[in-house]
């Protein structure tokens, strides 16, 4: 048996979905820039899957632009942000735990500007301190970029707090929402959090790789980072990809659709996971009480992560340490700023369930970790 707990890496493709892209790639295959009949049909599709998020992310279908990936989406985002608003101040602020794509562009775009970066800490929970983000607020920052749930330990931010802060202290600032873990999972409030950008990626809710959606608010400058044929009204140039679009916009539809359901199925899961662990003498990181339904990150203290996971994957079982992105990097930089005991720290293991997770599969799951974890400690 093959069993995938790796969900928040990325995720099974919607079958729906993955349908109407064949037949995007087989029968409605024209360029959606042609002026034919199928280039009509294709731009008719392409619109319509806009229209999709739009009424998804209850925002004007004007503000919708597709991307290669959350970390186009990102980078447009910050750059442009950096470009528009460099001449009003020269401070950064980024959430401590934000996924490599904010953190690696921040950095970049600091070094090229000769700008400041100011980072919001976390408590021990992963959870942004507010009184810490409010302290780090002045006149002088031109952005703001926090994350709405955490990709490694699956906490939830308080996005409302943090955007009234933000409005109040720092008015002129941008506010980047990176909403990537949240769509499909937990609750999003676009009118509550009033970001100026907000990004997701379809991969991480049952839609295909190599799609990215930014919504960017209404009066918020955007300067195009990609120039050539003026697609996506002169912002992206390049040729959509049709398909892959169409796609994602079925897989959030269904996504919401089966939100509840999902949701309990997951919470479900994600107690008797817990639980499992905490009966084989493991530690949970995640705080269950306020968390993404589907995640939760373990420690076995003694055994390292890196060991666990390749023990895990021999029996067919796939978790991971944190973030793909940074899987390859030796310690997680969102457990450093939680501050946690370095044992813990070097044991940590996420497992990340989606809705297609069966009882039988987290039954196993259990059963091969208790065997495993006893290997180890002999």
């Amino acid at each position: 048996m093959r069993i995938y707990l790796d969900n928040n890496a990325t995720t099974k493709i919607d079958a729906e979905a993955l349908e109407l892209m064949v037949r995007c790639y087989t029968e409605n295959y024209g360029n959606p820039n042609s002026l034919h009949r199928m280039g009509v049909e294709a731009s008719n599709l392409l619109e319509d899957a806009r229209r999709t998020f739009a009424r998804l992310l209850r925002v004007p279908v004007e503000s919708i632009f597709f991307t290669s990936s959350a970390t186009e989406s990102i980078n447009w985002a910050l750059r442009s942000a950096v470009r528009t608003r460099a001449r009003l101040g020269k401070t950064l602020v980024i959430g401590e735990v934000e996924h490599s794509a904010v953190l690696n562009t921040a950095k970049d775009i600091a070094q090229t500007h000769g700008l400041t970066i100011k980072m919001v800490p976390v408590n021990k929970r992963g959870e942004y301190l507010m009184d810490e983000l409010e302290k780090l607020l002045d006149d002088e920052v031109i952005l703001v970029a926090l994350m709405s749930a955490n990709n490694e330990t699956g906490t939830l931010q308080d996005l409302t707090t943090a955007s009234r802060i933000v409005k109040k202290k720092s008015p002129s600032a941008l506010f980047l929402v990176d909403a990537v873990q949240s769509f499909g999972k937990a609750p999003m409030d676009i009118e509550k959090w009033d970001p100026d950008f907000l990004v997701l990626s379809a991969h991480k809710f049952h839609g295909p790789k190599g799609v990215g959606v930014l919504y960017v608010k209404e009066d918020t400058p955007l300067v195009p980072m990609i120039t050539g044929g003026g697609q996506e009204r002169g912002m992206r140039s390049g040729t959509q990809n049709v398909p892959g679009i169409v796609g994602a916009a079925k897989a959030a539809e269904n996504a919401m659709k089966l939100y509840a359901e999902a949701v309990e199925r997951m919470r479900t899961h994600q107690h008797v996971i817990a639980e499992g662990v905490k009966r084989l003498g493991g530690v949970v990181i995640t705080p269950l009480d306020n968390s993404l339904p589907n995640t939760v990150m373990i420690s076995f203290p003694g055994i390292a992560g890196q060991h666990l996971v390749n023990a895990l994957s021999a029996e067919g079982i796939y978790v991971s340490t944190h973030s793909a992105c940074g899987s390859k990097k030796p310690s997680s930089h969102v457990l450093r700023a939680m501050k946690l005991d370095p044992l813990i720290e070097r044991g940590a293991v996420r497992i990340s369930t989606s809705r297609y997770t069966e009882d039988e599969e987290i039954k196993r799951f259990l059963e091969v970790l208790e065997e495993v974890t006893s290997l180890f400690r002999l």
